[in-house]
Parts: C-alpha cells; structure tokens; sequence
C-alpha cells in the first residue's frame, strides 16, 4: 500500500512509470549495475540505461565508476524534495508567465466597453454588477468539470453567492478542483453545506504565494479571469474567453498548480444553516 501510495506522487510529481520502476527497483537494490537493474526491474537493459540517463539528469541517481559502472539513488526523502523544488520551480515560472499574459490582455482590451455580451465574442469583459449573475449561469450551465484558482477570503463570499448552483451541479456529475490561495497568518476556516462537502468530486487544496491569481475553468472550453485577485467577486470586473489559445495556458497553469497544491489543509466545516 505504502508504495503504491509512493508511486502515485513520483508520478505526479513528475516521473515516468519507467522512471519510478528503475528508481524505486534501485532504491531496493542500493547500488548496482545496468544489467542487474534491468533484470531486477524485468526491463530491456537498453530502456534501464536510457531511463537512468534521465534520471542522472533530474539528480535522482548517481553514477558510480567501476567496473561495471554502477548506479545509486539518492533517498527517497531527497527524490521528493528535489521534485517538489523542481515542481515549485515550474509554478512560478508558470505564474511569472501568467502575470505578463494578464498585463498584456489587459492592456489589449483596455477598450473594452463593459455592455458587451455577445456570447460569440471570444473576449467579454464583464462589469462588476454584473459578475455574480454571470457566474451561476456559467455554473449552470457546466457539464464536465469546473477548476478555479481564487483566495480564500474570495472562496467564502463565492460559496456563499453560489452554494446552491454548485450542488446542482455536483448533482449532475461536475467535477469542482478548486485551488485556494492562502497566507500562513490566514484562519484557513471555511464553511460549506454538507451535501457539497461530502461530495467525492468536490476537491479542495491550497497554495500559499505572493501571485494573487483568481481564475476559473469551465468544461475546459472557457476561462473566467478577474481582472484583480484582491477585491470581492462584485467589486471587480471579469474577463471572460472562449479562446483555445488562453483556455489551454490557463488549463496548463492550472494543472501545474494543482499538482503541487496541499490537500487536508483547509478546515472545511458544514454550515450551521441549510
């Protein structure tokens, strides 16, 4: 159980199947050549040599010279730290990215006049009045899947604003992934109804970092961006596209996140009142 528990987050943190077979058969091993790693493992001894190359260059496995030429792993302890630092790494230039795609579309649509709504736009701002409405229609009409980046401060009025579409649409089989983005001097207390709370594919987990991004994905075909992470859901406006490009950057960036977010950290109680 532990170890398939172990090859889940080498995985999600980044490696191959291959790559956590020869590493984790190394691990056992301790120190030994290609050949005994290749057999140890049930692998072609030409993929075992490939995969160790890789793994040399992720600072995984050492090379030892002798004769053979054999291989050691660094700890498992080290593996996981090297690969949440790497993952860390790819976050932040991802969120750099982000920043500098933000600025851009916002300086882009500067001109934007806020009374359009043509739903076949691939670009509408949407006035702050205006945001909470938006959004239950778009919660409404989900299908598939929402993911969401937003603060926690922006979570609470959120839930609050839209309890009742969220559990319709977990009801129709939606996926939530929601990333909260919380300082450590946060109380990380939040309140959601027990249907949703208890619901398997409603998933909570967080992330503590000075990029303030809000964001929101539906159905992987439409992006929500508030135009300022800091300020409540109503007091700023939105962008919202169904542009390929911007969907599968912020789906990409999205996914990045989610792999390194924390989960059971925020304290989710059911409200007192449903």
């Amino acid at each position: 159980m532990v170890e398939e528990e172990l090859v889940q987050i080498l995985t999600r943190l980044g490696l191959t199947i291959s790559q956590v077979k020869v590493y984790l058969g190394l691990i056992g091993l301790k120190q030994a050549s290609g050949k005994v790693i290749a057999k140890h493992s049930k692998m072609a001894r030409q993929e075992v040599y490939r995969v160790l190359a890789e793994l040399q260059e992720k600072s995984l496995v050492e090379k030892i010279i002798s004769r053979p030429t054999e291989f050691k792993p660094v700890s498992i302890e080290d593996c996981l730290s090297i690969l949440i630092a790497s993952k860390k790494n790819e976050v932040s230039e991802n969120q750099k990215k982000a920043t500098i795609l933000l600025r851009k579309f916002k300086k882009e649509n500067s001109n934007i006049k806020s009374q359009i709504q043509e739903e076949d736009s691939q670009f509408i701002l949407i006035p702050e009045r205006e945001v909470i409405k938006r959004v239950k229609r778009k919660i409404e009409n989900t299908r598939t899947s929402l993911d969401a980046i937003t603060t926690l401060n922006e979570f609470r009025q959120f839930i609050h604003n839209v309890n009742d579409e969220c559990e319709k649409a977990l009801e129709r089989g939606v996926k939530f992934r929601l990333i909260i983005n919380k300082s450590d001097n946060e109380n990380s207390l939040i309140h959601v109804t027990k249907s949703v709370q208890k619901n398997p594919l409603f998933n909570l987990r967080y992330i503590n970092t000075s990029h303030r991004v809000a964001l929101a994905i539906y159905d992987k075909k439409e992006v929500c961006i508030s135009i300022s992470a800091t300020a409540a859901p109503n007091e700023t406006p939105i962008l919202m596209s169904n542009n390929p490009s911007l969907v599968e950057i912020v789906q990409s960036y999205f996914e990045t996140s989610w792999l390194t977010a924390m989960e059971d950290t925020l304290s989710v109680t059911p409200q007192a009142c449903e």
